[in-house]
């Protein structure tokens, strides 16, 4: 209790300095802290995006354009595939669901997407909030971060037109349903059938100069190329399946659902070609994260070197206070009190202010992981699922074992000083 009391009392009158340490240490904690739970929640939040695709294609390019685009709705240059290679797509059997996507303009921010009525409830896996499935071109559901709702009217305007990407359909849509919540970038966009893009006159055919394989073949077919494997890209007579009204063009990408993980895969391996482009988009997600891992590693290291910065200055100002209190000391050891008790009350000071800045850092570093998840969601309208985690244990007891060693160092010079050292109060 005796030792308690002196405590409380010498923070007490170093005050000032002790919400410096204390404020250091909470700051430098909470960099290390908030970084580890945004890249965590970072990657849940995508692999939670990426569950509704098992695999993408698209026209040859960019990777991580076609993935962005799908996944997380950023407006990325994607050239249209060519409408046989949709077909072929619509008719290959190792696919449960194929949804083409038409990525359109943008009403207030939100992305208006052409697809189908299975896409959009993910085979019956979303449910509608309010009202219902669109039926018929001209019809719209919204995701659940949508300002507009069942009944309203969405009107295109000419500035919506010129800051889209050029894929134009109807001009007006009635919102027939909201869907609900997913906490993916999806939650803010118009769904609209395919149809409202292929019924506008100033929509013509498919152009020779858009066709990436040449002179309008009849239909794309699986071909052997190399080992065994099948490519598309060799030509038949067109099928007479096609369930579509009009050509299957202004498709930016299609998204499949395999009959197996296996499907997927060959999937990939086929429609990965000169005319086509497949992902699996978890296994892009995981190079992302690759990516988010390198990063965070580069941070770390950032502010773990600042974390041990503030620990060296810790340390000194410690040493240097204790000039200041050398006078204190002497009267310790003057009435007896043992060197081994005086390094536990200077090591239980300096281990009380590490504490108190280690469980402050951890609310910081909480709160800014929040801060930061919600300044993301209203950017994308991805969910970050922020929160701590046992995982995070093992990163705090050692920031603590660390402070409780450093500690020492002064605890040990303040209990070896001798009595005639400091003379005087």
């Amino acid at each position: 209790m005796i030792a308690l009391k002196l405590i409380a009392a010498d923070l007490r009158r170093m005050w000032l300095a002790t919400i410096i340490l204390v404020l250091l240490i909470a700051v430098a904690t909470a960099l290390v802290l908030a970084l580890r739970i945004g890249e965590r929640a970072l990657v849940q939040a995508t692999g939670r995006a990426a569950e509704r695709f098992d695999i993408i294609v698209g026209a040859p390019g960019s990777e991580v354009d076609l993935t962005l685009s799908s996944l997380l709705l950023r407006r990325e240059p994607l050239a249209g595939l060519h409408p046989q290679v949709v077909e072929q797509l619509l008719a290959d059997k190792r696919a449960t669901s194929v949804a083409p996507l038409i990525f359109g303009e943008r009403f207030r921010g939100m992305p208006i997407i052409g697809t189908t009525a299975a896409f959009a409830t993910d085979g019956g896996r979303i449910k509608l909030a309010a009202g219902r499935i669109f039926m018929a071109p001209g019809e719209a559901v919204v995701g659940a971060r949508s300002p507009v709702g069942p009944n309203e009217l969405v009107t295109l305007s000419p500035d919506d037109r010129r800051r889209g990407p050029g894929v134009k359909g109807l001009n007006s849509y009635t919102i027939v349903g909201r869907l609900n919540w997913t906490g993916t970038p999806w939650d803010r966009a118009v769904l609209v059938p395919l149809e409202s893009f292929w019924q506008k006159r100033d929509v013509g055919p498919w152009s020779p100069d858009e066709d990436v394989i040449g002179e309008a073949p009849p239909r794309l077919v699986m071909t052997t190329a190399g080992e065994g494997s099948a490519r598309v890209g060799a030509l038949a007579p067109p099928p007479s399946l096609q369930p579509w009204t009009r050509p299957l063009r202004n498709v930016g990408a299609v998204a499949l659902r395999a009959r197996s993980p296996a499907d997927a895969q060959s999937l990939k391996e086929s429609y990965n070609s000169d005319v086509a482009m497949a992902i699996l988009p978890k296994e892009e997600i995981e190079a992302l994260r690759g990516t988010f891992a390198n990063l965070q590693a580069a941070l770390n290291i950032i502010a773990l070197g600042g974390l041990g910065s503030v620990a060296v200055a810790i340390v000194l100002v410690a040493i240097s206070h204790l000039d200041h209190r050398r006078g204190q000391i002497s009267a310790y050891r003057t009435l007896g009190v043992s060197s081994a008790s005086i390094f536990r009350l200077v090591w239980a000071q300096l281990v009380t202010i590490v504490a108190f800045g280690l469980c402050l850092g951890v609310v910081l570093g909480y709160v800014a992981a929040l801060l930061l998840g919600d300044f993301f969601t209203l950017s994308t309208a991805l969910v970050l699922p922020v929160s701590l985690q046992m995982a995070d244990a093992p990163l705090l007891t050692t920031l603590a074992l660390g402070g409780a060693v450093l500690a020492a160092i002064p605890a040990l010079i303040a209990a070896r000083r001798p009595i005639i050292a400091a003379p005087r109060l």
